[in-house]
């Protein structure tokens, strides 16, 4: 739609003004969230307005064509080829070269899987099974944000088809309310029992699109009650900016908030002083480039961040908000526009739209050959690969045969024991207690048997949970510490977990609760302090990328100081010492002098990584400190 369509209340397919600046209200919003939660921190729900937006559009385009018996898939895919392709393939294969040059192997082969999805419009089933949005390690994904654009073309692939099927009014009235009802129940006890699945899948998010589709098949309304109902409907949106964030349960309820505050608006003509407003030229200018822009915005701030070895801090990605709006502009003006606008001839138009799908297959290819030779690693120079030797060793080191307490089998992750018999020792934490598991079990001894209980972003404490983590991490670190606690084999329980966990409201008397329940059945208690936390990601240091070759560069954030880690752990040191003086005989191991020298701590040490991954250690690391450990336990 152009903004020199003419706009007539008898054409049902008139330029909306306002609904370009409503897309600019939901882009600026999701920038502003992504720059930093603290700015919009319910940022995020302008996706939300786009699949409303959507909804309508494509409805009420798909209606009136069908009703005037002129409709045709074929033009209807072509025109989507035509309007989508362009800026997703210049985005896509822009951040892949940038990747090709600068992203370590491991952090490559991810962008290739992300890639290779994003071409095939599945980005969000890739991110349903493995990743939550809100997650830390979200971050570190440059398609990330391409879940919304799945969810749309998966829309797109079915709702034409219902649409021409159902020709009545009344039959497409129907087929709204009844889909719209079944996927907005699911939607709200999925994002309870499934919330992955249900942010990220159609199923969830249906309903949204049927808000609009419902506008879509009526009549903007002209009375003055439809200019009430827009008014209404901008402070639902804006309410839930400001009201909504990301540490509450969503889509569920709350998105309905968004959804019908879009809806409401959508119900009012141009007319109206909330329209007006909306056509403003400049908000009207951002709403066309919206599409170019959202697609730039998310991966220019994971460069970013990749670039510096750190989480890129609020004034760097301000900065990348206006490039990516600037490439925005460019993209859409440059490539966008002429491939979409263009007046060629019918023949040159279909040779384009081929062309275009073309290309969209070779996206794919190519991101499928980047993660199958995990990220070309040929490119890469320097230290050896360390960094995924601890994530290689977890699979290695279980043993199937090892018995496990019936009462915790579906709580327990790995169990090693080289004599046999039932485990005497168990290790409890989040994600650092898994990557000490695998060095533990290799240094310890034919009596020493193990079993881990421990999930990623877990605290160690069954009633405090780090928003982020799983929502079965108090249920199965409930059951696991109850069962271990009455197992008699058992003689000693460690504790390994993100110092983190050890700053959260009121984790100390939940922490003591927890070890005096384990001492009252007679085991013995050990506390690991944490590891230092690198400030940039390990995997930049002492490797040298296509990039550092051209362009060198010291690493000069390959180290923090010996103090910064001790104050990083200083809660986390308090509630040990707290710990040792309620329970004689409780072990506190601190590897701070095997990791660290007198002022600073390193991410390499002697040509070698202490490190695998982010903020855990390699089996090198964690080699330094275990036998000293064990030997304690012992």
């Amino acid at each position: 739609m152009g903004s020199n369509s003419v706009s007539t209340s008898r054409d049902p397919l008139a330029y909306r003004p306002e609904i370009d600046g409503l897309r600019a209200i939901a882009v600026l919003a999701v920038v502003a969230f992504h720059v930093s939660p603290r700015i919009l921190p319910g940022g995020f729900i302008g996706v939300d307005v786009f699949f409303v937006i959507s909804g309508y559009l494509i409805t009420r385009m798909i209606a009136v064509a069908t009703d005037a018996g002129n409709f045709s898939f074929a033009e209807f895919y072509f025109r989507r080829v035509r309007r989508l392709l362009p800026s997703l393939l210049t985005v896509l294969f822009t951040v892949w070269l940038w990747g090709l040059v600068d992203f370590v192997g491991s952090d490559f082969a991810a962008l290739g899987k992300e890639m290779a999805t994003s071409a095939a419009f599945a980005a969000n089933f890739q991110y349903a099974a493995h990743h939550g949005y809100f997650e830390a390690a979200a971050e570190a994904k440059p398609f990330l944000h391409l879940w919304s654009l799945g969810v749309e073309e998966q829309f797109y692939l079915f709702w034409p088809v219902v649409l021409v099927a159902l020709r009545s009014s009344r039959g497409r009235r129907r087929s709204i309310v009844y889909l719209g009802l079944i996927s907005f129940t699911a939607g709200l006890f999925g994002s309870w029992v499934f919330p992955n699945a249900t942010f990220y899948l159609p199923f969830g998010r249906l309903w949204e699109f049927m808000f609009g589709a419902a506008i879509g098949i009526g009549r903007p309304r002209e009375s003055r009650a439809a200019d009430f109902l827009a008014v209404a409907g901008t402070v639902l949106i804006v309410a839930g900016f400001f009201l909504i964030n990301s540490s509450q349960v969503y889509p569920g309820f709350r998105a309905s908030i968004p959804t019908l505050g879009t809806a409401l608006i959508l119900l009012s003509t141009k007319e109206s002083a909330i329209a007006r407003g909306l056509s403003f030229p400049p908000l009207r200018f951002v709403g066309r480039v919206s599409y170019p822009f959202y697609l730039w915005h998310w991966p220019i701030f994971v460069i970013a961040t990749n670039f510096l070895g750190r989480p890129a801090p609020v004034s760097v990605r301000l900065i990348g908000a206006f490039v990516a709006f600037g490439l925005s502009v460019l993209t859409y003006r440059g490539i966008e526009l002429p491939l979409r606008s263009g007046r060629s001839l019918p023949a040159v138009e279909r040779k384009r739209t081929f062309a275009l799908l073309v290309l969209l297959v070779a996206a794919g290819l190519v991101g499928l050959a980047t993660d199958l030779t995990d990220g070309f690693p040929s490119r890469i120079q320097g230290v050896p690969s360390a960094f995924e030797e601890g994530n290689s060793q977890q699979s290695t080191l279980v043993d199937a045969a090892c018995p496990i307490p019936e009462a915790v089998g579906g709580a327990i992750l790995w169990c090693r024991g080289a004599s046999g018999g039932p485990a005497n020792r168990v290790l409890i934490g989040d994600s650092h207690a898994q990557s000490l598991y695998p060095t533990l079990a290799r240094l310890s001894g034919p009596e020493e048997r193990w079993l881990v209980l421990a999930g990623p972003g877990c605290s160690p404490f069954p009633d405090e949970m780090n928003p982020g983590a799983p929502s079965a991490c108090a249920a199965f670190l409930s059951k696991g510490i109850r069962a271990v606690s009455e197992t008699p084999e058992v003689e000693w329980v460690l504790f390994a977990f993100h110092a983190r966990h050890a700053s959260e409201s009121g984790v100390t008397e939940r922490a003591l609760r927890t070890l005096r329940e384990i001492r009252r059945h007679g085991k013995r208690l050990a506390i690991l302090i944490d590891n230092p936390i690198p400030s940039v990601l390990p995997e930049r240091c002492g490797k040298i990328t296509p990039l550092q070759r051209l362009a060198p560069r010291l690493n000069t954030n390959c180290s923090i100081t010996r103090e910064e880690h001790e104050k990083n752990s200083a809660a986390l040191r308090a509630l040990a010492a707290r710990a040792m003086r309620e329970f004689p005989g409780l072990v506190v191991i601190d590897p701070t002098d095997r990791l660290c020298d007198a002022e600073r701590c390193p991410v390499v040490l002697d040509g070698r990584s202490l490190y695998s991954y982010s903020h855990h250690l390699s089996d090198f690391g964690a080699s330094r400190f275990v036998p000293e450990l064990l030997r304690r336990l012992r």
